[in-house]
């Protein structure tokens, strides 16, 4: 699963020198709304911590593309989805 997550862009943000546990982030784009997603790792075991989107409608957007299901794996599923269905950056062509 760690594997999946870095290739989607989640980063791995400093924690505690102490602390057991490790957190990853990962900022989307949603209709147009920045998304926020933490995700921690503990005894094998991944959690999301946190989902935001930098909207009042953050709620609503939340349960839009993810639904009731805030399971890493239903987490990562959709945002896979939503990269499939983003349009891939083109670069001009070069003119000779």
């Amino acid at each position: 699963m760690l594997k999946e997550m870095l290739e989607l862009g989640f980063f791995e943000i400093k924690t505690g020198e102490d602390s057991k546990v490790r957190t990853f982030r990962l900022y989307e784009k949603y209709k147009e709304v920045q998304l926020r997603i933490l995700v921690s790792l503990q005894n094998d075991v991944f959690e999301v911590e946190h989902i935001f989107f930098y909207s009042p409608n953050s709620d609503k957007l939340k349960l839009e593309l993810f639904g009731n299901d805030i399971t890493v794996a239903n987490v990562i599923s959709k945002i896979k989805d939503l990269h499939k269905l983003s349009k891939p950056f083109n670069k001009n062509p070069e003119t000779g």
